[in-house]
């Protein structure tokens, strides 16, 4: 009796366990390859198991429709026990638009891949079409403003490629009567570069091929340029450069435009330099234009946080790239009176200056609960309605001393107070109100842009 229940107990630990090992696993993570080999009535992808999920995949391939996000319930074809896959996909319909996506299946159930757009090629059944056949290979290297798209062309059909390249459009499926750009003739793989793109935008592209019997299209690649992670991803963002070609992302708010990021030149925009000051006494003494980095160090704060800058190198008028300028009082109070009319104070209201969470960025260090309701530390996953995306910031005082950790910041104004000090912005972190506050000149702030 005691043998019987003792194997029991064992059979009993054993199902436990099992179970616990099932429950730890997770649904697989499944790419999808871009299409290739694209005719009238067929094609080919494949997908690549980057994780199993910590159980078996029972099968994989690939899945396609003409409805967006096909399933393993529509055309499919199956592999097994394979982490890299290529499929053929046939008797498609000439000229049509398919959604093409990988799949893998393990115990817990179906993961897809990334879907790829595929448009087939119109009918040649009396051989008379002739036109080359060409493969969207890759996209790389995606920035902000910037992506580089690869292609080949493997079959001119018999005829002279005239010209190839890629097209591109904010839409699915873009044609070459969409952004064009050509890249040679030929057979051949080329390389293009996007640039000018916008900032967390998604964009539709796929490489094209003419020969005098018409144009070819590759499958179309759909990527989506980078953001900053104190932007407010629910906006659109634009970009401009500075002569230092430092990319800064821009919004519209009202009638102005506005950088949503510190200025970090060492140039003027007539390209002469800005005195960079690490010394403190000579900061104190300095009254002339003059800059530093927070701390004096370079790699942690140039990108978050900016440049320092005394107002007299705001004064010069020469620190914003050409057609911009270090905004006035004036400029200030139209932001502010704007979004006050519009409801962008904390609590809605469209009266008072109640306007520092909306200015302020989600993911800056406000972490320091205040007893004001309309505070940027409180709840900052409010913050930033606006997109204006303000960041807590180091400052430097005449003296030469840098402060931090007093969730402030600190933004240039082009508008003299008198003598001895000038007018910045200040976000204070323990408060709802924006300010405009007088500071000595020699004050080390950022700066901010805004268009003429």
């Amino acid at each position: 009796m005691k043998q019987i229940t003792l194997l029991l107990m064992i059979f009993s630990i054993t199902i436990s366990c099992n179970k616990e090992e099932s429950t730890n696993a997770n649904l697989p993570e499944v790419i999808t390859y871009v299409v290739t080999g694209i005719t009238d009535n067929s094609a080919i992808s494949g997908g690549e198991i980057i994780t199993n999920g910590g159980s078996e995949i029972s099968e994989c391939g690939i899945c396609w429709s003409t409805s967006v996000s096909p399933t393993i319930n529509d055309n499919n074809t199956v592999e097994k026990g394979l982490m890299a896959f290529e499929c053929n996909m046939t008797n498609l319909e000439a000229n049509t638009r398919y959604y093409v996506r990988s799949f893998a299946t393990n115990e817990i159930g179906t993961a897809y891949g990334n879907t790829i757009v595929l448009e087939t090629n119109e009918s040649d059944n009396d051989g008379s079409l002739n036109i080359p056949t060409v493969q969207s290979t890759n996209v790389t290297d995606v920035t902000l403003i910037s992506a580089i798209c690869e292609g080949t062309v493997t079959d001119d059909a018999g005829y002279i490629v005239t010209d190839r390249g890629f097209c591109m459009s904010q839409s699915p499926t873009p044609t070459i009567n969409d952004t064009l750009l050509t890249n040679g003739l030929g057979v051949g793989s080329f390389t293009t570069k996007l640039d000018s793109l916008g900032i967390n935008t998604t964009y539709y592209v796929r490489a094209y091929a003419n020969n005098e019997n018409g144009t070819a299209y590759g499958s179309t690649m759909v990527f989506t340029t980078v953001t900053f992670p104190f932007l407010n991803p629910d906006f659109k963002y634009d970009f401009v450069t500075d002569i230092e070609d430092n990319i800064y992302s821009t919004i519209d708010i009202g009638s102005q435009t506005w950088m949503t990021q510190n200025l970090r030149t060492t140039k003027f925009n007539d390209g002469s330099n800005i005195e960079h000051i690490t010394n403190n006494t000579i900061w104190d003494n300095t009254f002339t234009d003059a800059y530093c980095w927070p701390h004096n160090n370079f790699d942690v704060y140039a990108e978050t946080q900016g440049a320092l800058y005394n107002w007299f190198a705001v004064e010069t008028d020469k620190l914003c790239p050409d057609g911009w300028h270090v905004p006035t009082n004036n400029d200030w109070n139209i932001l502010f009176d704007y979004l006050i009319e519009n409801g962008y104070n904390f609590d809605g209201s469209t009266e008072e200056n109640k306007l520092a969470k909306s200015l302020s960025s989600e993911l800056s260090n406000w972490d320091s609960p205040s007893s004001d309701e309309g505070a940027p530390c409180n709840t900052p996953e409010l913050n930033n309605t606006s997109g204006f995306s303000v960041m807590t910031s180091n400052f430097r005082i005449y003296n030469g001393d840098f402060v931090s950790g007093l969730l402030v910041s600190f933004l240039w104004s082009a508008s003299e107070n008198d003598m001895y000090t000038a007018h910045t912005m200040l976000i204070d972190g323990a408060s709802s109100i924006v300010e405009i506050s007088s500071e000595d000149k020699r004050q080390g702030s950022n700066v901010r842009c805004v268009k003429d």
